[in-house]
């Protein structure tokens, strides 16, 4: 499955886990609420550092978010 297939489910799932609304999510990232619709409908796809923003405070990779990992969490120390 590609990356633009992937996002959009990995988003909300992520979203959904923390149990945020969108409109939570918008706050701590600081990425505007109808942008987040767009990006979980598949409408549209985030730039780099509204993808690099929305990974960390759901606290998942973006490769995670992209479909190139499954394993959802960060790594926190080396």
């Amino acid at each position: 499955m590609a990356a633009a297939e992937v996002f959009p489910v990995r988003l909300k799932e992520a979203r959904h886990k923390r149990g945020w609304s969108q409109l939570k999510l918008s706050v701590e990232s600081g990425v505007c609420r109808g942008a987040i619709s767009h990006y979980e409908r598949a409408y549209r796809q985030p730039d780099l550092d509204q993808l690099a923003r929305l990974a960390d405070v759901l606290n998942v990779s973006t490769d995670y978010l992209l479909g190139r990992s499954e394993v959802p969490q960060c790594r926190t120390s080396l």
